[in-house]
């Protein structure tokens, strides 16, 4: 555009002041909106808009300039595809065929089939110059272009290939994880010796498969304030040294641990849940990498599997975490299985305490039985005792106790003096209550039950009671 417009300007002085100013205005407007409202309009459509509609206007004022820009147009749509893209060009090509298609009718028209222009040594070099600035800045753009594709298109290869090499690294990595895994279940003398064997095998093949110095599984109490060591591995050799850990000497490792699926500190002295081991622990023994991961039960933990590296820095990766974090699942199964034997053992002692109290239950209740019929059989014979008694007392003692009542009645209808009446009465009144005393002691035995000293006194109360009354 800028050579297009020095040689309507300088070569062919094909425009004026009239001709110009309007489109300059109309330009100017464009920039000035374009600087207060950036986001409003798209500046650079605007402005080739509004030259090629300039270049134009010229050529329908002086037809003779059709030459040149039917030279400069093919140059159009390249910079729109530098500048916008293959959409713009597109478009700019298809409005500048229009727009040759309709200059060479308007020309034939109004200049008919030739014309002759009249050109200026000056302008010709000027325009020659701006020529090859303009075609070697164009080239120049479009190889930066083009070096830039280019240039970001093998960044993004090298990068897929970096991806690619990192993705196929893990899926061997993964793999060959599986793979000592799933020997390592299938063997099934790794789960019948017992725990510490379970213990010894799971850290001999961690400390070989991670190519760590120190492998070793900790075990929690029961509040959760102290770690016991149960197993340590040491560059392939096994020991059972019990060593405890308490919460109040390192209550950030104790807090990760119960809030944490993992710990993976490369830099075990510096990380913030190890580094207060780094006096007392991982300077001594020269640690420099730790990675632990606890075993949980219902997701409450109840220890942890821990690796550590003597010498050398070890970058942890998610593998190595998915890896350990299976034989923590191991070892949580184990420890399920183990609370679930000693229930079991607990419920058959519990079993077979029951089966004796019901033994000893049963000999009781035959002794008892045997207790019972012997009782039974001796109230049955109390019992009997008891009717014969109640059937003396109530025809043999009572006949004659009534025959002495009667005879007592009728010698003292006959008394002479008042001494004998007294006594005759007196006679009457025991004989009487001899005769209640007889008949309340029948009642009590007619209904079965045994006399007793307070059924005597109910009795005595009651002849008193009667007495009173006389």
């Amino acid at each position: 555009m800028a050579l297009l417009l020095a040689e309507i300007f300088l070569d062919l002085r094909a425009t004026s002041v009239a001709l110009l100013l309007p489109f300059l205005l109309i330009l100017y407007t464009t920039i000035v909106f374009a600087v207060k409202w950036p986001d409003s309009m798209p500046i650079k459509y605007v402005f080739m808009a509004i030259l090629f509609a300039m270049i134009e206007a010229h050529f329908i004022e002086q037809p003779e300039i059709f030459h040149m820009i039917i030279f400069w147009f093919p140059f159009v749509p390249l910079i729109a595809l530098i500048i916008s893209g293959p959409k713009s060009s597109l478009v700019w090509l298809a409005a500048l065929i229009f727009t040759s298609i309709f200059n060479s009718y308007y020309l034939l028209n109004e200049v008919g089939r030739s014309y002759t222009i009249e050109l200026f040594n000056f302008p010709i070099l000027a325009s020659g110059i701006i020529f090859t600035i303009a075609i070697s800045l164009n080239s120049y753009i479009l190889y930066y272009q083009l070096a830039k594709a280019y240039s970001t298109t093998d960044a993004k290869n090298r990068e897929l290939e970096e991806i690619k090499e990192e993705t196929n690294r893990k899926r061997f990595l993964l793999e060959s994880y599986i793979r000592v895994f799933l020997n390592f279940s299938k063997n099934e003398a790794n789960f019948n010796q017992g725990t510490m064997h379970l213990y010894e095998q799971i850290c001999l093949v961690t400390s070989k498969t991670l190519k760590v110095n120190r492998v070793s599984i900790w075990m929690f109490d029961e509040k959760k304030d102290v770690l016991i060591r149960k197993f340590l591995c040491l560059e392939g050799s096994g020991s059972d040294e019990i060593i405890r850990l308490e919460r109040k000497d390192y209550p950030q490792y104790f807090e990760s641990l119960t809030n944490n699926s993992f710990i993976m500190a490369s830099n075990a002295r510096e990380h913030r849940d190890t580094k207060e081991f780094t006096e007392s622990y991982l300077e001594p023994l020269n640690i420099h990498s730790m990675l632990d991961c606890p075993i949980t039960v219902n997701l409450d933990p109840v220890g942890v599997i821990c690796c550590e590296n003597q010498g050398d820095i070890i970058h942890w990766n998610l593998e190595d975490t998915l890896f350990l974090q299976s034989f923590a699942d191991f070892i949580s199964m184990n420890y399920k299985n183990e609370r679930i034997e000693e229930l079991m053992q607990a419920l058959k002692l519990s079993n077979k305490e029951l089966k004796e109290k019901n033994k000893e239950i049963e000999v009781m209740n035959a002794a008892l039985d045997s207790t019972v019929q012997k009782r039974t059989k001796a109230l049955k014979t109390q019992n009997a005792q008891i009717s014969e008694y109640s059937f003396i007392n109530s025809h043999l003692l009572r006949a004659p106790l009534t025959r002495i009542l009667g005879i007592s009645n009728h010698l003292a209808e006959e008394a002479e003096t008042s001494k004998e009446t007294e006594l005759f009465k007196a006679l009457i009144e025991s004989t009487s209550e001899l005769d209640l005393v007889i008949r309340q002691i029948n009642d009590v035995l007619y209904n079965g039950n045994g006399l007793t000293r307070e059924d005597l006194e109910v009795i005595q109360k009651d002849i008193e009671s009667k007495k009173n009354k006389a």
